[in-house]
């Protein structure tokens, strides 16, 4: 039978070369190699945001460079907006529903001062609470997209993944084995059997998902 071994395990029996001393050598050489390649990468991205603006580090992940750019303007035109954007989207079953309105069921109202669309009752230009709210939610998907990729929010613990006090780096183990094939079979080992609850990370997903609707819906209207 094949033995057993965790990750780290097999990272710390991981050799460049059976004999120590080349596998010390290749150790070093390949420390700086990363070392140089990783100062060489630093160096031509910044190279590049002086000359053209933005370098490939930035298109290397797009969607957080793209996060970072967008949110504090969003933020800003949230607290300084003055004007209202038209309708672009009804809320079915909680899911956004892209909207288009019909002239043949508009009507105007002297009340509301706006047209009416009689076919959901509802004016064609959102309210200020509905704009807000819209605002609020683009917000709230490029700050939890830049969480994504941010070690320190540690977003399991911010959406209980795990029961409080659980750890899952320390409290679960990664188990490979060995196979005839070289391949590694992998089996998951949790303290008491705890397994995770995906539940409310799911709901943030499904929140930031239409989140990045409405951020397609109104991008042509988020203008003062």
């Amino acid at each position: 039978m094949n033995e057993r071994q965790t990750l780290e395990e097999l990272m710390r029996s991981f050799r460049f070369h059976k004999n120590p001393i080349l596998n010390w050598i290749y150790g070093e050489l390949n420390y700086f190699s990363y070392a140089y390649l990783n100062v060489k990468w630093n160096l031509k991205n910044r190279l590049q945001t002086l000359i053209r603006g933005y370098s490939d580090s930035d298109c290397w992940n797009l969607p957080q460079s793209t996060a970072r750019f967008i949110l504090p303007r969003i933020k800003h035109l949230r607290k300084n907006y003055n004007s209202l954007s038209n309708r672009h989207h009804l809320v079915v079953d909680d899911k956004i529903v892209p909207y288009v309105a019909d002239e043949k069921n508009l009507e105007y109202s002297q009340e509301h001062g706006d047209f009416i669309d009689k076919s959901i009752n509802k004016n064609i230009s959102l309210s200020k609470e509905e704009y807000e709210n819209v605002l609020d939610e683009i917000i709230f998907a490029l700050e939890f997209l830049l969480l994504e990729d941010d070690p320190k929010a540690q977003i399991d613990k911010l959406y209980e993944v795990y029961p409080l006090g659980f750890d899952p780096v320390r409290d679960r183990k990664m188990l490979l084995t060995k196979e005839e094939d070289g391949k590694y079979s992998v089996e998951i080992e949790s303290k008491n059997n705890i397994q995770p609850d995906y539940s409310k990370l799911n709901k943030a997903f499904e929140r930031q998902r239409n989140g990045l609707l409405l951020l397609g819906l109104y991008f042509r209207d988020l203008w003062d």
